[in-house]
């Protein structure tokens, strides 16, 4: 062994991987981390405009994907003000389950109608416009607890 002293290594520098061994991580400590990534339950409004992607699955399937910023309204929510980096999805795709109610999806797409038009005073003619709606118009989010986190359930027209 060598008497000599190393100096600290400054800036970013690689490291062996095993050496992250030693960082120790809690079953509850990493669930409280995981639950820290949740926004609240409660009312939320969108912040337009909100960013859209649309995607057909392997099943033919187009969903629509909107991203952005929503601010609390109500609840706990209302505590949380800004929140960033949100997304809720659609489908314009009539798709029932097994008992014949409609699927989550396209339950959204349909309360995205009426939110239309409870804004605008009639039905949207088309999908676009649904979605159009939705990406430049602050729209009422209603958000819950679901078994994998928090979950958009309500969309409705934003009345100030």
């Amino acid at each position: 062994m060598s008497d000599e002293q190393t100096e600290p290594i400054e800036g970013a520098h690689e490291v062996p991987i095993e050496s992250l061994a030693e960082k120790k991580e809690t079953q509850s400590q990493s669930e409280a981390q995981y639950k820290s990534l949740f926004i609240p339950e409660g009312g939320y409004v969108t912040v337009p405009p909100l960013d859209v992607k649309a995607r057909v699955n392997d099943k033919g399937r187009t969903n629509v994907s909107f991203f952005g910023t929503w601010m609390g309204l109500d609840g706990k929510a209302a505590e949380a003000g800004e929140v960033k980096n949100n997304r809720f999805m659609i489908s314009a795709d009539e798709v029932k389950k097994d008992d014949g109610k409609l699927d989550f999806l396209f339950a959204q797409y349909v309360k995205a109608k009426k939110a239309y038009r409870d804004t605008y005073g009639e039905w949207p003619e088309n999908a676009f416009q649904v979605i159009d709606f939705l990406r430049t118009a602050p729209v009422r989010l209603q958000v819950r607890m679901g078994n994998d986190g928090p979950m958009v359930t309500n969309i409705a027209a934003y009345k100030q």
